[in-house]
């Protein structure tokens, strides 16, 4: 099941969201950045560094988004699918 991101993410013309999306994540990773080298309280700082983190993985994925992987069809289906064309084709 898809989330209603990545359905919007998925269509056609997801380009101008992708370029949204990007920026946003951009200034929020500027911004932890900033918090980050002003310094933190030190209970605050894993919290902070882990905000960082998770920002740049989804600027990553949104980077790198495309359409939903294809099933990936293993030899035994293959084979399986060849034999029922095969016997098909006798007919």
């Amino acid at each position: 099941m898809m989330t209603e991101l990545e359905e919007q993410l998925a269509r056609a013309d997801a380009g101008s969201l992708r370029a949204a999306l990007s920026r946003r994540l951009g200034e929020l990773a500027e911004d932890a950045r900033v918090r980050l080298a002003e310094g933190v309280p030190r209970e605050d700082y894993e919290r902070w560094h882990q905000t960082e983190e998770a920002i740049q993985a989804a600027s990553e994925v949104i980077a790198h988004w495309s359409l939903p992987p294809q099933p990936d069809i293993s030899d035994d289906t293959m084979r399986a699918q060849g034999a029922a064309s095969h016997f098909s084709r006798r007919s």
